[in-house]
């Protein structure tokens, strides 16, 4: 099981964004092969997941399907992805509300911010 510590920095309505949620977490070494959920308690429109480590972002806007991703690496390249992403679980299900970050993205011995907005 993975060792993720998650520490939720602001909760707060910003400049009309009706939910916004930014929440700093970091994996340890021990970190298996495993997706990451994260509760923000609404279903965001936008998530953006920042490896501040290695300097990757990933991102899921509203209408992605499940585990896409669109990805910036530190040299500035960027890509589209329909797998290794973000999955937004939304009302229609038990778990709205939760985002799942793919093992993919959520890799060993890193620190992340992670916003979502809805």
């Amino acid at each position: 099981m993975a060792n993720v510590v998650l520490t939720v920095a602001s909760s707060t309505p910003t400049a009309g964004i009706s939910n916004r949620e930014v929440v700093k977490f970091s994996t340890s070494g021990d970190i298996t092969a495993v997706a990451q959920t994260i509760t923000v308690g609404f279903v965001p429109r936008y998530v953006k997941v920042y490896n501040v480590t290695d300097n990757i972002t990933n991102e899921y806007i509203e209408g992605f399907p499940a585990d896409a991703t669109f990805t910036t690496l530190a040299n500035g390249t960027q890509a589209y992805a329909t797998t290794g992403g973000i999955t937004v679980y939304n009302d229609t299900t038990s778990t709205a509300g939760t985002v799942m970050l793919d093992p993919a993205i959520a890799l060993a011995s890193k620190t992340f911010y992670m916003i979502a907005e809805g």
